[in-house]
């Protein structure tokens, strides 16, 4: 019996953790289909013939996150069938700006953003995880830049061997011990609207994703956080690699 009610208790654990995974990462696209949404009827109920430019864009913003939505709810669907691969080649570029045209204009505009990542760079990783990932990372970079007088952000790509190191550091208010600490922790969070949830989910899909995260304070505020992944070859390099050794 005590199996059997360890056995529920665990089921029941991954179910509530698969609820939170879908729940906090489509708030994004259902968040930005609201805007485009409210976009359309202002353009429909303004006097005189709408743009059809700008109603052509909305149109498209809300049909990409509609698609963003079911990429999740898919992914989620295939955890439970185990069929989640993460051995593919993944552009860096391609994923983060892809996450970056889901932040809001206005924040980055406040914001100092450099960003320095090789056009070829890939990583071993499924797609839409690694921008779910960077999604996170970089969100919260933002976010937290957002509070402090000069605020940046600055993301760094590089490769170290069989490896690709992906860093994200951010200005803003000095963390003390104890939140970074927690930073780790579910459902902890110091965000009025947050629930604690992004960090431990931008682990465990680095974790499954055969890499790591590693946090870091900043002597004069922020965080840096450093995204580590597995190399590899882009398709380009691959067809280029069969090639010769077809030649040969």
């Amino acid at each position: 019996r005590l199996h059997r009610r360890m056995e529920r208790m665990q089921k029941a654990a991954v179910v509530g953790q698969l609820s939170n995974l879908i729940a906090h990462e489509l708030a994004q696209p259902l968040a930005a289909i609201r805007y485009y949404c409210d976009g359309l009827k202002a353009l429909i109920g303004s006097p005189g013939a709408p743009d059809k430019a700008l109603l052509k864009m909305s149109a498209e913003g809300v049909e990409e996150s509609l698609n963003r939505t079911r990429d999740i709810v898919d992914k989620v669907r295939s955890y439970a069938k185990s069929e989640v691969r993460r051995d593919a080649p993944v552009n860096v570029q391609k994923a983060v700006q892809t996450v970056l045209s889901g932040i809001s204009a206005s924040v980055r505009e406040k914001t100092d953003f450099q960003s320095a990542v090789p056009a070829d760079l890939c990583v071993k990783a499924d797609a839409l995880e690694l921008e779910l990932l960077l999604n996170n990372l970089l969100k919260n970079a933002f976010e937290a830049a957002a509070l402090a007088q000069k605020p940046f952000v600055r993301l760094v790509a590089e490769t170290d061997g069989d490896m690709v190191t992906i860093t994200v550091q951010n200005s803003g208010p000095v963390i003390s011990n104890e939140a970074f600490s927690e930073l780790r922790t579910p459902l902890i969070t110091s965000k009025k609207a947050g629930h604690g949830l992004g960090i431990p989910i931008a682990i465990a899909l680095a974790e499954a994703s055969g890499g790591r995260l590693d946090f870091r304070q900043r002597p004069g505020g922020g965080l840096s956080v450093t995204l580590t992944l597995q190399h590899s070859a882009s398709h380009m390099e691959e067809e280029s690699e069969d090639m010769e050794e077809e030649n040969a």
